[in-house]
This record gives C-alpha cells, structure tokens and sequence, in this order.
C-alpha cells in the first residue's frame, strides 16, 4: 500500500462476529509505505512486516512487526518482535 484508505469490513448477515474472524490474510500490508488501513475483523499471521508509515485498526492478529498498529483485541506471542 502506498497511501490512501482502505475499510475492510465482512457483509451484513455473515453469521460470524467479525472480531473472532481473521478476515485479512496473511502478510498483509508487507512492505506498505503510507496510508490507513481499518479492518473490522482479525489479521492473519505476520500483519505490516517491512512496513513503515502506514496505520492500521483491527480487532486482532497473531504476529507483526513494525509499523503503527492499533490492536483491539487478542495479539499473537511474538507481536512487535525485531
């Protein structure tokens, strides 16, 4: 991602709460440079690696490194390792 905003959010009626779901796979946001990501949701594993600038909401994930990352819920072991 090179700036911008980007909303990711499931549709209406899914039959899931978004916030027990990864709804973002795996490596998002790798390598991303500038712009705001708000994903109403769960990441999957290694959410913004090489990343710099950019900001990101979501409800959850499992590792990340770098980056400004605002964690509503539950985070992996190795969150914000080197």
């Amino acid at each position: 991602m090179f700036g911008g905003e980007l909303i990711i959010t499931p549709v209406e009626n899914t039959g899931f709460s978004p916030e027990d779901a990864t709804i973002v796979g795996n490596t998002c946001l790798y390598g991303s440079t500038s712009g705001q990501v708000f994903v109403k949701g769960k990441a999957g594993e290694h959410l913004v690696v090489r990343n710099s600038l950019v900001e990101d909401v979501v409800e959850g994930t499992g590792y990340m490194i770098g980056g400004c990352v605002v964690v509503l819920g539950k985070v992996g072991r190795n969150v914000a390792a080197a």
